[in-house]
């Protein structure tokens, strides 16, 4: 059973009428220096595009650029998350978990961060969840830079932005200058191919176009502990960690218009036995699908007032098998169950914002309709449709930027949720702004958030229908202080903050045949921690670290919160030129121990990567990368989803592979 979402004449049109506006555009005036580059609280109008420290953003937000992206060889978004501060990722294989700041997320399927691509919002419409993994929707080398804001962002943001926000701004015709051309291979028979065209005529038209294929076949064999038993291939599972698809990514700009189009299609095995699956079946597996439009207009009007309308679709589906084999009498019976969830959301958003003296305000408006959901199961060769009325989700928000002295601001956002069959609910955030110095600033930023079951938590994972739940909502509360330099080429951030968090939505250890499960939690939660960041540009090398600690527990029992590790660091090294056509970049990663699910003690490890870069003179245009990853060679293990039958995953190892980047 396959998903064909991507497949719908909605979407098709959509991407269709894109590209035919975009094909038959005339000469207009300039509007490309704002081309993706704006939210409702003004922080990407502070990132370096513009020439504006980031310590000024009413956030702590990290900017990862292209440049860093290709330095280090990162390879999937969840792979660059784990070397920023407050952020660490649990892998099963097929999925990858972002845990932040106390709040992990096995089996949660990342649903409490926005994510989004060119400001577009891509969480799904049943888990509201996206993939951090290879099967994420972007080619992580058409990346321009990612945008990460820590903290609840709802006020501006809306729902996910719970505790945190990626915006993922990817290259324009401009920023690629032609054609490039990618390959890569590893010893772990990964091989990955790209190319990518990007370019701006005279007449004004921007495109941008990039392909991604990945053929990965995993290692030969991974040993899991918890099933090394003879009846159950003594722990080893062959041939199970493959992950094999495409990625198209389509962009585009022309006068005032914005366009945007986008389909990933992968096939995920997994070695973990998901949902009581039995141990090394060749046929478990998950097969996720995503395709997304967006056309967006924008313009300064002459009262100086600054408008914005979007129209965008997205389409997912994912369906997954997993077999169960069990005796009978005596006799091994064997049953595939195979699932199908297919959702598609269609929002238009759109927002105004004008100075009045010391005053700027942004108002906006937010629509949001999920139509149709449908989860299919397939046990024994016997189907069970559960169609789902749509759902509507409607926001309005307002922001006012106040200018209270030459040398401080305060931020004030409020917005006001409402989704059907659920109470509206209100996400204000304020901030302070004080600067001390030159370029040494003081924030205060106190906020909450507030998050309503989704379609799969309410419905116990397609147990029973959504009505029938007794889910409520989740709250975080925050307090936050920032002392920030953005000296250049001495640039450092220390953040120190306390969330709570109230009726959190948990997972709970599925039962036999069925999916995740969930309960709000009788108790409440707090986390509470620091963080320092420093960047130096030395005279032949740049170097970056950052450390942080965090404390996330239980507040009546105090018990340590599951997933999250205590203390994180991170070092790195780029452009460390050791002859004029010869670099390196090193990268150091230290993550302390983790519990599990079941609360098994996940030890620490170490990680280090290393890349050395050859340019040819001989071949202009031409780049070859040696990459190490792990080079340690520890082997390193992984807390999984309550509803697998192992309670940890042993990562692999050491791997070596080469990259080839051709620009021409």
């Amino acid at each position: 059973m396959k998903a064909t979402h991507y497949s719908s004449t909605a979407i098709h049109l959509l991407g269709l009428l894109l590209l035919v506006l975009s094909a038959g555009a005339n000469a207009q005036e300039d509007n490309f220096d704002n081309l993706f580059f704006d939210d409702p609280l003004d922080i990407t109008s502070e990132l370096p595009l513009n020439e504006e420290p980031l310590s000024d953003a009413a956030a702590y937000v990290t900017v990862i650029t292209a440049e860093m992206i290709d330095a280090f060889g990162y390879r999937t978004i969840g792979e660059l998350l784990s070397a920023q501060a407050g952020f660490y990722v649990s892998d099963d294989g097929p999925r990858s978990y972002i845990g932040v700041r106390g709040l992990a997320s096995p089996g949660e399927f990342n649903s409490r961060i926005l994510f989004m691509v060119n400001d577009q919002r891509l969480n799904d419409g049943a888990l509201d969840a996206w993939l951090s993994s290879d099967a994420a929707p972007i080619d992580i080398r058409s990346i321009e830079r990612i945008e990460i804001i820590r903290g609840p962002g709802a006020s501006a943001y809306g729902a996910n932005a719970w505790a945190g926000v990626l915006n993922v701004v990817t290259k324009s015709g401009r920023a690629r200058g032609g054609l490039e051309i990618f390959a890569s291979m590893d010893d772990h028979r990964r091989q990955v191919t790209s190319v990518a065209y990007g370019n701006r005529w005279r007449n004004g038209l921007e495109l941008d176009a990039s392909l991604r294929i990945l053929r990965d076949d995993g290692p030969e064999a991974v040993f899991v502990p918890a099933f090394n038993t003879p009846q159950t291939n003594n722990g080893i599972a062959e041939e199970l960690l493959s992950k094999n698809g495409e990625t198209l990514l389509l962009t585009a700009s022309w006068g005032d218009f914005n366009v945007q189009y986008g389909r990933a299609d992968y096939t995920n095995n997994s070695p973990i036995a998901p949902f009581f699956s039995s141990f090394n079946d060749p046929d478990t597996r998950f097969d996720d699908d995503i395709a997304f439009a967006m056309i967006e207009w924008r313009r300064i009007l002459r009262n100086g007032v600054d408008a914005r309308i979007r129209v965008h679709e997205v389409s997912t589906g994912t369906d997954f098998y997993t077999p169960r084999t069990f005796p009978v009498n005596g006799f091994p019976v064997r049953i595939v169950a195979a699932g199908l969830v297919d959702t598609r959301t269609r929002t238009l958003e759109a927002d105004i914002s004008q100075t009045f003296g010391i005053h700027k305000l942004t108002a906006g408006l937010f629509r949001s309709d999920k139509s149709p959901m449908t989860s299919t199961t397939l046990v024994d060769d016997i189907v069970v449709d559960r169609p789902e009325e749509s759902r509507s989700f409607d926001s309005v928000f307002l922001e006012d930027q106040i200018r209270l002295t030459k040398n401080s601001r305060a931020i004030i956002g409020m917005r006001v949720d409402k989704k059907t069959q659920a109470r509206s609910v209100l996400n204000p955030r304020l901030a302070w702004i004080q600067e001390l110095g030159k370029d040494l600033d003081l924030k205060l930023l106190i906020g909450s958030a507030s998050r309503v079951p989704n379609w799969a938590e309410d419905s116990n994972a397609f147990a029973r229908p959504a009505s029938e739940s007794t889910l409520i909502k989740e709250d975080i509360h925050t307090t936050e202080i920032q002392l920030a330099s953005d000296s250049r080429g001495n640039e450092w951030h220390v953040s120190v903050y306390r969330y709570r968090f109230n009726n959190l939505i948990t997972p709970l250890a599925a039962l036999p045949g069925t999916g995740p499960r969930y309960a709000n939690s009788p108790d409440d939660f707090s986390s509470y921690g620091i963080e320092f960041d420093r960047r130096f540009e030395l005279r032949y090398v740049d170097l970056s670290a950052n450390v942080s600690w965090s404390n996330s527990q239980n507040d009546t029992t105090k018990a340590r919160a599951l997933y999250a590790p205590r203390v994180m660091a991170n070092l790195r090294l780029s452009n460390w030129r050791i002859t004029p056509s010869l670099s390196a970049a090193v990268e150091a990663r230290f993550r302390g121990s983790q519990l599990s699910y079941l609360r098994n003690r996940v030890g620490s490890a170490l990680q280090v990567f290393a890349s050395l870069r050859w340019q040819p003179p001989a071949v202009e245009g031409l780049s070859v990368d040696l990459r190490i990853r792990n080079a340690t060679d520890r082997d390193v293990f992984d807390p999984v989803a309550p509803y697998h039958q192992t309670d940890t995953l042993r990562q692999p190892s050491r791997t070596i592979g080469i990259d080839l980047t051709w620009r021409l």
